[in-house]
């Protein structure tokens, strides 16, 4: 591997973190964001969409 910033290095790692679903939250704390939704909006590409239903306890009308 070339020579790599820790810019870069911290770039990597949460993109890493993030790809292989590590939380979000945990995520921002190990960088150092004050708010989460500045990871998100920088990594939440990298996030894995699974191909699943969400919400289905809305839809139990038992």
């Amino acid at each position: 591997m070339k020579y790599r910033t820790i810019y870069q290095m911290c770039h990597t790692f949460a993109t890493l973190m993030i790809e292989h679903g590590e939380d979000v939250l945990w995520v921002a704390n190990m960088l150092g964001h004050t708010d989460p939704s500045m990871t998100l909006k920088m990594y939440a590409k990298y996030r894995k969409r699974e191909e699943k239903e969400r919400a289905i306890f809305l839809m139990d009308t038992a």
